[in-house]
């Protein structure tokens, strides 16, 4: 489990490692139902491919995670 979490990762979002995070989101049910999966595909996908929230090379997790949740929601 603790594998398929190496998507927090700054750098492997960066390196654009991880496809999908469909396969880890279907072990939680309980905060993904299944018809949001594609939305969740999409989100990561988009991600990945911006290349404005693209990690710096010494952005630690938290700041990374930070950054991307300020720009999806700007009012925070």
């Amino acid at each position: 489990m603790f594998k398929q979490m190496q998507f927090l990762d700054p750098q492997a979002v960066k390196s654009r490692r991880i496809n999908s995070l469909v396969t880890l989101a279907v072990k939680f049910p309980n905060l993904i139902s299944v018809d949001e999966l594609q939305q969740l595909d999409t989100e990561w996908r988009f991600l990945r491919n911006n290349k404005d929230l693209a990690p710096d090379e010494a952005e630690d997790l938290e700041t990374y995670w930070c950054k991307v949740a300020a720009a999806r929601d700007p009012v925070n």
